[in-house]
């Protein structure tokens, strides 16, 4: 049998809020429906289980998750109400008794998730998402059951985040005329409000496939509607004003994107559009970490360090001591400091 209260949730409806808020209270009339109930059918509890409208077609005006879950619990201290469980049934009996509280602490869904091991989870997830979709339920108000709603920019990294992505996919599969955006960039930023953020939690999680995901639609976005330029990227991020170290790898990849999308001629160098705003070189790269994506500005980095050096006939030895001072090879700076010094020192004659 499935969960009865979980029915009750399924009409409930919530506005969009954006990650980390909390949900405004509204006027409520569970407590009305369920008293009026009691009258009609004493004080037996067992006549008065069998006879609520556990269904949810009972229309419940404005109502929200944490409220009807509450006051449902204050008439039904024991919940008792059913005899085998499911996992399902389980799981999400003690996900709705994680909105009674006005906290919501974050790490709370990781206890519910820890009481399974990951192969019921895996089945809890699919199952839960099934019932969800059967009864209509808005992707948003799933990603709040989910407490998503909480976690800000490590988003991507919570291991429920997979699963509210399914149920977002299926819920447009199944109801294909749904104001639901296709685009999961487009879902997300109904949460997020601004795109810096949600660049922010995809630069968090770089190997994870929602966030590649998520870049890939913002790389689509900026190059094929927005026509955004690498330099236009730049503005729109506000590296100009301030270097900041998450939007700032994603430039560099926004960068790699548009690249390999043009022709030649139409190719932009990362370190002339960095220096048009005299941004200081060896801060920001000495700190960015490198990864396959900053190949391009490394070698950028390497060819007018090399210039540099040549023009300047620096000693070898002066740059073998930048090499051994300066910052680690595993940042986009020390790598190509790194790779720039070994071509000197073999050009060098003996």
């Amino acid at each position: 049998m499935h969960l009865p209260c979980v029915l009750i949730f399924f009409a409930v409806a919530t506005r969009p809020v954006g990650v980390g808020a909390h949900v405004t209270d509204g006027q409520y009339e569970v407590v009305r429906h369920l008293r009026v109930q009691e009258r009609a059918h004493g004080k037996d509890k067992d006549e008065r289980m069998n006879n609520l409208n556990l269904s949810g077609e009972e229309e419940i005006s404005t109502s929200n998750l944490h409220n009807l879950v509450e006051k449902y619990r204050t008439e039904i201290p024991n919940f008792d109400l059913y005899n085998k469980p499911s996992p399902t049934d389980i799981f999400l009996d003690k996900l709705l008794k994680l909105q009674e509280t006005n906290s919501r602490p974050t790490y709370a869904f990781n206890f519910v998730m820890a009481g399974f091991n990951e192969e019921e989870l895996s089945m809890i997830f699919k199952e839960a998402n099934e019932r969800f979709a059967a009864q209509n339920i808005d992707p948003q108000t799933v990603f709040k059951l989910y407490q998503l709603d909480l976690v800000g920019d490590t988003l991507f990294k919570q291991p429920q985040m997979v699963y509210w992505v399914q149920y977002r996919d299926l819920f447009i599969r199944t109801y294909p005329v749904s104001t639901v955006p296709r685009s999961l960039l487009f879902t997300l930023l109904k949460y997020f409000g601004k795109i810096e953020y949600l660049v922010v939690a995809v630069t968090k999680a770089p190997e994870d496939e929602n966030a590649l995901r998520v870049e890939a639609e913002i790389g689509i976005l900026w190059f094929e509607h927005q026509h955004y330029t690498p330099e236009h990227a730049f503005l729109w991020l506000h590296l100009n004003k301030y270097t900041d170290y998450y939007l700032f790898p994603f430039w560099i990849k926004y960068v790699t994107y548009y690249n390999s999308q043009v022709s030649d001629n139409l190719k932009v160098s990362m370190l002339s559009v960095m220096e048009k705003y005299s941004l200081s070189l060896l801060t920001v790269l000495s700190i960015v970490e490198k990864t396959d994506a900053t190949l391009q500005l490394e070698n950028e980095v390497k060819n007018m360090l090399l210039h540099n050096w040549r023009r300047e006939k620096r000693d070898g030895e002066e740059v073998l001591h930048d090499v051994r001072t300066g910052p680690k090879p595993n940042t986009v700076y020390g790598k190509a400091l790194e790779q720039a010094t070994i071509a000197y020192i073999k050009s060098l004659p003996e």
